[in-house]
């Protein structure tokens, strides 16, 4: 949920300074800011950097609507794993004896 809201915000932000809301928002900007008054080229610029966001932000969303049930199953399996592991903590020693016996026999 966090990515879609950065993507989000990234893309309105892109959308804004390209010119695309201009006709949606009215902003109010003063004669004297200079960071206001954007050139063309960087105003176009902006615009195709929305243009791409907003094609990144369609492709993320749907991934995460076709891949729900997948990935309610890989939260069930995270949840299944850390009550296995809640149940037996030692068990994250067990590689760390597995691999000192390997040594010990390498050498």
């Amino acid at each position: 949920i966090m990515v879609v809201a950065v993507l989000l915000g990234i893309t309105l932000y892109l959308c804004d300074k390209g010119g695309l809301l201009e006709k949606y928002v009215t902003s109010v900007a003063s004669d004297d800011d200079v960071d206001a008054a954007v050139d063309e080229e960087t105003q176009t610029n902006y615009a195709y950097g929305a243009y791409l966001f907003i094609v990144i932000d369609v492709l993320v969303l749907g991934v995460l609507i076709f891949l729900r049930s997948r990935i309610q199953i890989a939260v069930g399996i995270i949840m299944e794993s850390s009550k296995a592991v809640s149940a037996m903590p030692l068990i994250f020693f067990f590689p760390i004896v597995t691999a000192a016996l390997t040594i010990g026999l390498v050498l």
